[in-house]
Formats: structure tokens, sequence, C-alpha cells
């Protein structure tokens, strides 16, 4: 007796939910590979324009060439050692009024540590040039192909690249208007935001660099990282016993504990 349409559909969707590596392997497939691994297994004889409606009536893109393959599992397969660097702003309220400083900052993909390079009200190329200079330790030693994403800012000039170019570091520019590709940069400045700079009314330039430095210290030596198993970037050795004490970060705002 022929099998029906409606008995392939209902086929094709009993399995895949009954076979967790089958639902796996099915968002990353396309549906000629798909049909020709159920007929291999003998389960269904139907189609390629009955497993592309199936996968469309569940939101599966059903292009062959669809793939579970990220912009960044790309930069971490293809470069050992990765930075990211942007710029982020904050309004300072100083004796002639309000100013907006740019914060240059640094981040190492893999160690999730920052390196506050530079505040300023004018990000000229000459000052990006200084910051990089007194930044270099932060970039030594790279491992194998090594990289710097950045976005197109007008404030990174050929010579910014240039810096780079000469330490053999590749230059990654992401598209216009693309953040979500230089996700490690925009997080930290949404954690430096919501945990520090949120909280207080900036009066001057020396004032913000105290937030951001100390912050900045206190997110590189102490804070506990959901994505690094909940530990501090920089590993302390673990006491069990001992009395607790408290050491505070810009003014009470943050506190870490540690034993003694």
């Amino acid at each position: 007796m022929a099998t029906s349409p409606k008995q392939k559909h209902q086929a094709f969707r009993i399995h895949s939910r009954a076979n967790s590596w089958f639902s796996a392997e099915v968002d990353k497939w396309g549906y000629t590979k798909i049909l020709g691994e159920l007929k291999k297994l003998g389960i269904i004889k139907t189609s390629k324009s009955t497993i592309k409606n199936i996968l469309k009536e569940y939101g599966i893109d059903p292009l062959k060439n669809r793939s579970d393959d990220t912009w960044d599992s790309f930069l971490k397969r293809t470069f050992h050692t990765l930075w990211a660097c942007d710029f982020f702003t904050k309004s300072v309220w100083s004796l002639t009024g309000r100013k907006l400083f740019f914060v240059l900052f640094f981040i190492n993909i893999k160690t999730r540590k920052i390196n506050i390079a530079g505040i300023t009200d004018q990000p000229n190329s000459i000052w990006i040039k200084e910051k990089l200079e007194e930044s270099k330790t932060f970039f030594s030693n790279p491992e194998g192909n090594a990289a710097l994403i950045r976005d197109r800012d007008a404030k990174f000039s050929k010579e910014f690249d240039q810096f780079f170019a000469d330490r053999n570091i590749n230059v990654l520019k992401i598209p216009f208007r693309s953040p979500n590709l230089n996700p490690y940069a925009e997080s930290w400045v949404a954690t430096v935001k919501r945990e520090c700079l949120n909280h207080f009314i900036v009066l001057g330039k020396v004032h913000l660099e105290y937030l951001v430095n100390q912050f900045a210290n206190y997110y590189n030596n102490f804070r506990p990282h959901s994505g690094k198993d909940n530990e501090p970037l920089t590993k302390q050795p673990i006491k069990v016993d001992g009395n607790i004490y408290t050491e505070e970060f810009l003014g009470g705002l943050i506190n870490h504990y540690y034993r003694e």
C-alpha cells in the first residue's frame, strides 16, 4: 500500500522528535542531505520537495549551504590569538559644562582581560598613536595567527592598522552597523555601563579615569565571570578556612570577598 503525503509527514515528525541526534543534524543539513540519510536508513521514501516543505513548516532554512558556522566560530578556528577594540562614550560634567569623552579599550577574547588604552574628549590620530605605544605590551607574544577585530569608525586610521601590521596582527574590519560581529567588545561596554558608570554622575576627566580604571581592575582580577565557570580571570588560590574580609571598589558599589 502506498504511503500518503500525510503519513510521510507524520513519520518525519515522529522520528525527528524521538532522536536527538537527528534533530541536531537537521539543523545543520540541507534537504538533499536529509533525504539521502533517510533513504539510507530506510525510514521513509519521499521527495526533496516534501522534505523542503516540512523544514519550512518548522521554521528551518532548507537551503543546501545552511550550516551552524558563525563569524565567532570562524575567528576562533582561524586565529590563535584574538583581540577586539572599540570606543565608548560618557558624558562628563566640568566647570565649562557637559563634555563627551571617548574611552578606547581592547579586550583579549581568549582571556577576556581588558586594557583601557586611554580617555579623551579629542580622539585624534596623534592621541590614538600615543595610546597604542603605551599599550603595546598588551599585544606582545601572540600565539600563531593573530587578529584584531574593529569596526569602521573613522577614528581608526591607516596608522592604527599599520601599528598592528608591523606586529603581524591582522586587522579585521567588520561591516558598517554590525555590532553583533564584535560581540565581546559590545558586551564589555554594556557591562561597564551597567555595573559602574550608570551609577555615577561623572565630574571631570579625572573622575571618569578613576571609575573606568578601578572597574577594569576589578573586572580583570576579582569579578566572577559566567563564561569562565564563574571564576575570576586572574586565578586566585581558594581558601576554605579563615576569616572573610571585604574589599570595596567604587566607593562600596562593588565588593570583593576573600579569606585570609
